[in-house]
């Protein structure tokens, strides 16, 4: 991303949820609390405010329905399924005693906003992003949320993630990782970093929910079908694919880092026969596998 604005794409992604929710075709694909949430985060941006008025317009959303035809058919129920997805997986996690949520380029999603803001939560949730983004971010949630939720300024694809978090996880907590279409943007060698960062972390117990592109020595990371005019336009943004896993070796990648694969989806959250077959992304849980004697 560029140093001094938003990722573009978290913004793009951001305004397909508010697309999604009031897209007939889409019903009952996004909580109406996220979109609503969603919304109000994109207000805090220039660039936010004019992807809301196109997503506001007639006009405007048949250029979106037009836009993704001509680049990624099917991307913003992509994008919305998996959140969905995502946020089971944290459900299940949440009632099997997990309870912190940390969320990794966090950007403009509402999972830990939500959570922070209900009724009866006990969860701790910190985000984590780029500074640029956690300052609109930081002015779209000023003052609603209690001091549980913390806003943590850290550039991923540099080292320290540890440092830069550990003093907010005390070490007896069960900590749940969320890492949504991020990995794709960063370095082969960091994406192994960050996940060895993580395992490194004094909690006590991990378990890591993440996003990532399909890539191998033959087949470099990209959505199927797409047009070649969005690797051009990545690029112009400054955030060009970098990496991808090979699903096949993932229990093993994991596995040589300290995890467990828990679950893995090719196509996380889309239902059977959906019409849009986009392919690329996929989605799995992994648990840190722990010492017989953890002290």
């Amino acid at each position: 991303m560029r140093p001094d604005t938003p990722s573009r794409t978290a913004l793009v992604v951001s305004a397909g949820v508010v697309f999604a929710a009031g897209e007939p075709a889409m019903q009952g694909i996004v909580d109406p609390e996220a979109a609503r949430w969603t919304r109000l985060l994109l207000r805090t941006n220039p660039q936010g405010n004019r992807l809301l008025r196109l997503v506001d317009s007639w006009a405007g959303r048949m250029l979106i329905r037009l836009m993704e035809r001509c680049t990624i058919p099917g991307v913003i129920r992509h994008w919305n399924s998996r959140k969905r997805w995502i946020e089971q997986a944290w459900r299940i996690a949440s009632a099997d005693g997990f309870d912190t949520l940390v969320v990794l380029g966090s950007g403009f999603d509402t999972l830990s906003l939500r959570i922070a803001l209900a009724p009866d939560n006990e969860t701790r949730t910190i985000d984590v992003d780029h500074p640029v983004t956690l300052t609109a971010r930081r002015t779209g949630i000023a003052g609603l949320v209690s001091p549980s939720h913390l806003l943590v300024e850290h550039d991923l694809c540099q080292p320290g993630l540890g440092a830069a978090i550990g003093a907010a996880i005390p070490m007896k907590s069960s900590v749940f990782v969320l890492i949504e279409g991020v990995l794709m943007y960063l370095s082969p060698g960091r994406v192994s970093e960050l996940f060895s960062e993580l395992a490194a972390l004094k909690a006590e117990r991990l378990r890591v929910a993440f996003t990532f592109m399909e890539g191998s020595g033959s087949r470099p990371p990209a959505f199927r079908p797409r047009s070649r005019l969005v690797d051009g336009w990545l690029r112009w943004r400054g955030e060009p694919f970098r990496s991808g896993l090979d699903p096949e070796n993932l229990a093993s990648w994991l596995e040589s880092r300290g995890y467990r694969l828990a679950d893995f989806s090719t196509t996380p959250g889309r239902a059977p026969g959906c019409i849009h077959p986009l392919r690329g992304e996929c989605a799995a849980v992994a648990n840190r596998i722990e010492p017989p004697h953890r002290a």
